[in-house]
Order: structure tokens, then sequence, then C-alpha cells
């Protein structure tokens, strides 16, 4: 059974969204971090918010731009509040991770972490940013980008080359039958935690 499933694709394609409803499809619910986006008045993304599912009223602006004025980012910020929101999760069914790819992939601690999630029993689901995203991240040459970049494809191999971990990418023509193999993925998952439960 696939056991970490991941969604990719371009910015604003509903790859959150797609996984929220296929959840509540399913009927889990998961532990582990959403990250948000804040609107200005006049419609346009001013931040990103990441946020403890367990504790969305303490969710933290790791990004955030004035308009004409380049993004702020505190990658550590993200990762601190990310890291917190998956403490214990090998206890729990499922882990939700949206989104990772960042450069909070440079922080060790936190990849780590979500290595070994991956690498554990427990069901993770979440979205990976694309690699059109990636190189927006290096847009600005910065003397990490290289081990940024490193971090990500290992990171990327790791999910693809794994036989527990599917990948799909998300596009607008495809999101509903995306959305479909998601629910039928997570039923999957939700008659196996059923299974070990009763062992228990």
């Amino acid at each position: 059974m696939k056991k970490n499933l991941f969604l990719t694709g371009l910015s604003g394609t509903g790859k959150s969204t797609l996984i929220h409803r296929a959840l509540r499809a399913a009927g889990l619910f998961p532990v582990g971090f959403r990250t948000l986006r804040v609107y200005d008045g006049q419609g346009k993304v001013c931040a990103y918010v990441v946020s403890d599912i367990r504790s969305p009223e303490r969710g933290v602006r790791f990004m955030n731009r004035v308009e004409g004025e380049k993004w702020h980012r505190d990658f550590l910020l993200f990762c601190r509040t990310a890291h917190e929101a998956l403490d214990g999760a090998e206890t729990f069914d499922v882990v939700l991770m949206d989104e990772i790819g960042g450069k909070e992939l440079l922080d060790p601690t936190f990849y780590n972490r979500v290595v070994s999630l991956l690498e554990s029993p427990v069901f993770c689901i979440g979205v990976l940013k694309d690699r059109a995203g990636v190189e927006r991240q290096i847009k600005n040459h910065d003397p990490d980008n290289a081990a940024y970049r490193k971090a990500y494809e290992g990171l990327r191999s790791f999910l693809e080359e794994s036989t527990n971990s599917v990948i799909y990418t998300v596009t607008e023509k495809n999101r509903e039958e995306i959305f479909n193999r998601i629910v039928s993925l997570l039923k999957i998952a939700v008659i196996s935690i059923e299974s070990v439960s009763k062992e228990k």
C-alpha cells in the first residue's frame, strides 16, 4: 500500500483544497501543519501563514510582502512552527504536510524530521513544491541556492523512487481525476488503519 501521498503542480491549481476535500470524504482527521495564503484588500496575496492543524489560531506569518516591495521570508520561523506541529505525529494515523519543498529544507532538523516520518509506518499526505516554485525561490542569487536545490531534489527523488510513495501532478484539467484517486487511496488507508487498531 502507498503510504506517502503528495501532490505537486503549479501554484493555484487547488492542491491543498483537493487534499482537504479528499480527507473529509474519507473521514480522516490528520495532525500536522497547513500553509495558508493571506490576501490584501485588492485580492492579492500579501502573506503566508503556517499553522498547526490542532491549534490553527496560533498560526504565524513566515512570509510577508508590502505592495511594491520584495517578499520577506523567515524560514526558521516556518521550521519551528511546522516541527512543533509534527511532534508525536507517529502516534496518529495520518500526518499532513502542506506544504514542503521551500528553503526550510536547508534546516537539517526539519529535513530529517520529514524524512523520518516518510520512512515510518504512519500515512503521510501533503503538497510538494513543484520545480517551477523552486526556480522562483532561487531567482535571487543567494549563496545557499545550490544547497537548496540539492536538498529539494534529494527529497523529491526519495519520494519518486520509494515503492511506498506516490506523487501526483495536479492541473486544472485533471483535478477531479486526481481527487478520485486520492479518495480511493485514503479509503484503502482507512481499512489498513482499522485492521491495525483491531490487532492492538
